[in-house]
């Protein structure tokens, strides 16, 4: 019995962890969650009581509430320009809502502006409409332990996944894994085992999969009006028409001028002069490229025999010989 309740928390505890953290918005899982399964148990003690207590007093709260069906949220697979698209829909709303000329802000060595735009955002605020003419990020549906993530769960009891307008960020599966483990490993890639670096490549390879699959299944069952997907290869390539896209879709009025200003304010080359100007050193920190081109090309290739191994095949992202 011990073996089993032990298996289960190494496997689950972040996401139990992460689950806690929106109904008590304290921060569970510090470093020192990674290590012991004693102390996995003993903080998970010392804080039931306290996410008990706000888990019922926000379930007596939404009982109350119908929420708002025109929610729109963009739920991005990580490594697939979530953070760019966040930079571009932050300038443009900023514009829009004539609370700023759409320049970034460096704050806290974050990038802001100056409409309220959370990458993790919360339940409440969407049930209080205060975050209603805006558009929300969202990445926890890709978990750092195992898909589908208790967060998906946390939400699709607080807000049904079918009533929400969904915006679906990917990017070429091979990219998305090889930037992981770029953003891992970064300088040291060539210096580690193989076999760490295969276990890293399939464990997001998984991940990646569930993504990917976890949507295909879930918008079969629903109206193709209720949901928009954006590829990061034509988000880069076509920015204007791309977001032009998104901001239709969602019912947000659309300014030529505003969006093209958000577009080139958002360029790599000005973001760079802006962050220099004000912080460097967070330049070098967002840099994850590798410079020899023969390890990326050996890791792209074994990410792409997995894939055709596996004959991946979903949202016109096909690995078939």
């Amino acid at each position: 019995m011990f073996n089993i309740i032990k298996k289960f928390l190494n496997k689950n505890i972040l996401e139990i962890f992460r689950y806690l953290k929106i109904k008590t918005g304290i921060n569970f899982y510090p470093d020192q969650f990674r290590n012991g399964i004693l102390i996995k148990i003993i903080y998970t003690a010392l804080f039931l009581r306290v996410a008990f207590q706000k888990f019922k007093k926000g379930y007596q709260f939404l009982k109350k509430s119908k929420g708002d069906k025109e929610t729109k949220i963009i739920f991005g697979l990580p490594r697939s320009g979530n953070h760019f698209l966040h930079r571009l829909l932050g300038s443009y709303l900023e514009q829009l809502y004539s609370k700023g000329d759409g320049t970034i802000k460096i704050i806290d060595d974050k990038i802001k502006f100056n409409v309220r735009f959370n990458t993790y955002f919360s339940i409440q605020d969407i049930i209080n409409a205060t975050m209603k003419d805006q558009l929300l990020l969202d990445k926890n549906l890709f978990s750092g332990t195992h898909f589908p993530a208790l967060m998906t769960q946390a939400y699709g009891n607080l807000h049904d996944l079918k009533t929400i307008k969904k915006i679906i960020l990917l990017r070429n599966p091979k990219k998305v894994i090889s930037s992981l483990i770029i953003k891992i490993f970064k300088d040291d890639l060539h210096k580690t085992n193989d076999i760490v670096i295969n276990k890293a490549i399939n464990r997001y390879y998984f991940k990646t999969k569930d993504f990917f699959s976890f949507w295909h299944s879930h918008l079969q069952k629903i109206n193709s009006q209720d949901f928009l997907i954006i590829k990061y290869e034509e988000l880069v390539k076509n920015t204007e028409d791309e977001l032009y896209k998104i901001l239709k879709f969602s019912n947000i009025e659309i300014n030529r001028d505003y969006l093209i200003k958000s577009i080139e304010r958002n360029k790599k080359e000005n973001v760079n002069k802006t962050i220099e100007n004000i912080n460097p050193s967070l330049i070098n920190s967002a840099d994850l490229s590798i410079n020899n081109k023969e390890q990326r090309f050996i890791l792209e290739k074994k990410i792409e025999d997995i894939l055709y191994l596996d004959k991946f095949n979903f949202f016109g992202y096909k690995y078939i010989n």
